[in-house]
């Protein structure tokens, strides 16, 4: 057999079909089965509606500093019916764009109230899955992080998507989202909505901007000698190349004109300054950029709370990962809730050392106003996702790539000259140095032989240069600074800036062990030399704080 072939799936398709039975087989195979499913459904409408849960974590958003309130969902594909297509493109292969609409909520320092924007993000040949979803929302937290919306470390994403299965309820997307975490140093909590009951202002704008491009299409570009920069070119093809639809869908949609809004005059002045979205933003995303595409995991170690169906993912609302966690873990449980207690219980600090399952921020919650309903069958829950076995080695060993260049680039605008660092080694250990130089990217591929084994460098990739701190002889903690160069790259920096306490007389002092318990100079008199040379790096030597020290095992850890 061939070892590239795959098994076909079998699938199922429903249709609407007229029958006639008596009474009783109605309420025993149809009335009775449905009215069971609706008792589930009916509570999950009630408690996740925008009235209910939704409320309270829009309220909860507004409370904490630099937090983010998105919403996101895909659109019906648009179909490209030109005014003018040739008739092999409308009964052959009929051009198709995928659209993804996310609104982003945020306090505007600016304006000095919050604000609301809207990205569209458009593509000619990407698939309506995890992996373009990972794509589209990495491209709104970058946008966000320079221009300053998005902190390292502080802000929060409150995510708000439907169920679907394929894109934002999965064991794909929801390892995607972790490594989101990661990358930007954010935790994103996401609120699945009841079945069926997912529409929002996301679907309003989207269907504005399926309902202008279609207008357009019918009103394609002549060759009349008129001005034809507003019409949309119904061409496939230019200079031997697809053209991208796209692109072209874009240029359209960025007019000034229309982009943020038709400006208002008289009397719709007030309601055009006072209008929800206020900007506009559109990007083309491609197949080629759209880099784990091919990637499946699955989820395991969910606790059984109960025996019976509604155990899984498709029963669980509420995905919170968090770069605590790393890549790869996310606290999952039944209904997202964001009263007092809960609110309160999220912004404990992390705790270094102790294990997930024990941390404070995600145990179980007896003050919850979801408790009396619930009774323990909502407490989080800390879930592995693992990849599956049809997912290569090279795909994981991309995104955990993709983890690296991400942190490589934070740290890079965090280094300064003269600053202290921690990078990690292959031992399983961290080592301070002092920063010599700025970050640069390395021109061709680079072997660093100081390191063993030694260390291959691409081209292109995040460098810096430094000098080793050496521990002090039985001084724990304590460290002198050495000329031993070297060059690391940032995928091994731990962190950019740590500060180092000198010592200080009779609050800092090193440990006895033969030092002198005074601050210095020392009394360097009548010494030997080998007493003489540990006595001046003692004078030099400054303190890792014990925060510091944790902080660097926990990012290793991760």
């Amino acid at each position: 057999m061939n070892p590239k072939f795959r098994k076909g799936k079998i699938r199922r398709r429903k249709e609407l079909t007229r029958t006639v039975e008596t009474i009783g087989t109605f309420m025993e195979q149809y009335y009775l089965p449905l009215l069971e499913k609706y008792r589930y459904h009916q509570p999950h409408v009630h408690m996740l509606s925008k009235y209910g849960i939704g409320a309270g974590r829009h309220s909860a958003f507004r409370r904490l500093l630099h937090a983010l309130f998105t919403k996101r969902d895909f659109a019906e594909a648009i179909q490209a019916e030109m005014d003018n297509e040739v008739q092999g493109d409308h009964f052959g292969k009929i051009r198709k764009m995928m659209l993804e609409g996310c609104s982003v909520e945020y306090f505007s320092a600016e304006l000095g109230k919050f604000t609301k924007e809207f990205h569209s993000h458009l593509s000619d040949d990407c698939k309506q899955n995890a992996a373009t979803s990972f794509e589209n929302m990495r491209n709104v937290l970058q946008n966000l992080r320079e221009r300053g919306l998005l902190h390292e470390n502080v802000s929060a994403v409150y995510d708000n998507t439907d169920g679907c299965c394929s894109q934002y309820r999965c064991a794909t997307g929801v390892f995607l989202l972790t490594v989101l975490s990661s990358m930007f140093k954010v935790c994103i909590d996401r609120q699945v909505h009841a079945p069926g009951h997912g529409k929002d202002e996301v679907d309003g704008l989207n269907a504005t901007t399926k309902r202008f491009l279609c207008e357009k299409m019918a009103t394609t570009q002549k060759d009349d000698g008129r001005d034809n920069t507003n019409r949309m070119a119904d061409w496939a093809m230019e200079g031997g190349a697809e053209k991208c639809l796209s692109a072209e869908a874009v240029r359209l949609l960025e007019n000034p004109e229309r982009k943020d809004g038709v400006g208002g005059a008289g009397k719709y002045h007030k309601r055009f300054d006072n209008r929800a979205v206020t900007e506009r933003h559109y990007h083309v995303l491609k197949a080629s950029d759209v880099k784990f595409d091919n990637l499946k995991m699955e989820t395991i170690k969910f606790k059984k709370v109960r025996k019976g169906k509604h155990n899984g993912l498709g029963a669980r609302y509420n995905i919170r990962t968090d770069p605590n966690l790393g890549v790869g873990f996310a606290a999952i449980r039944r209904i997202p809730c964001a009263c007092d207690a809960c609110f309160e219980q999220l912004k404990i600090d992390w705790e270094p050392g102790t294990e997930p399952d024990e941390q404070p921020r995600y145990k179980q919650n007896k003050e919850c106003e979801l408790w009396p309903v619930f009774n323990g069958h909502n407490d989080w829950e800390i879930v592995e996702i693992r990849p599956g076995v049809e997912t290569p080695d090279e795909d994981m060993e991309n995104v955990y790539a993709t983890v690296l260049e991400s942190i490589a680039d934070v740290m890079a605008s965090e280094i300064e000259q003269q600053k202290i660092g921690a990078v990690s080694t292959v031992d399983d250990k961290y080592y301070l140095l002092k920063w010599t130089t700025l970050p640069y990217r390395i021109e061709g591929d680079k072997l660093l032989t100081e390191y063993d084994p030694p260390i291959h460098v691409k081209d292109g990739e995040l460098v810096c240069e430094g000098e080793y701190l050496e521990g002090l002889l039985r001084a724990k903690g304590w460290y002198y600074p050495t000329t031993i160069k070297t060059v690391v790259r940032l995928q091994q920096v731990l962190a950019a800036d740590i500060l180092m306490s000198p010592i200080k007389s009779p609050d800092n002092l090193l440990p006895w062990g033969g030092w002198p318990q005074r601050e210095p100079p020392f009394d360097l008199t009548g010494k030997k030399v080998k007493r003489l040379v540990q006595l001046q790096c003692g004078e030099q030597s400054t303190k890792i704080g014990i925060a510091d020290h944790d902080a660097i095992l926990e990012e290793m850890r991760q």
